[in-house]
């Protein structure tokens, strides 16, 4: 019973979506570190986002857990930091603040869909 939501949410258009916005860069071959190309890429994409993560919350660092958080849904994978690879997490816009991806679900290849939880980082 698992619907296909990252089309949902393409096929209900909402107009403009949220804004993503993404480190650009490239993993190195040599180390399998993430290497900076010292700027940023704007997306702007389909998404569903729920201010009430409930359980998903558990997708997230154990020190951000206690953090306002959401819920955003979608077809693009999103991004979350990686300590080990030195990847940046992509920041949404979304309801006039900026959110931080802090972890997530990717489910595209089966679904269609990724989920990711994220966290305020400027109040309103």
């Amino acid at each position: 019973m698992l619907a296909d939501l990252g089309a949902a949410a393409l096929l209900l258009g909402w107009p403009g979506g949220i804004v993503v916005t993404r480190a650009t860069g490239a993993f190195a071959t040599a180390t399998g570190r993430w290497v900076t190309a010292g700027g940023t890429t704007t997306l702007t994409i389909a998404a569903m986002v729920d201010p009430n993560p409930g359980k998903s919350i558990a997708m997230l660092p154990e020190g951000e857990r206690g953090e306002e958080a959401i819920l955003v849904i979608t077809a693009v994978p999103l991004r979350a930091s990686n300590s080990e690879t030195g990847a940046e997490a992509d920041i949404i816009a979304w309801n006039g603040g900026r959110w931080r991806v802090g972890g997530t679900r990717d489910y595209v290849p089966l679904t269609g869909h990724c989920e990711a939880v994220c966290t305020r980082l400027d109040e309103d």
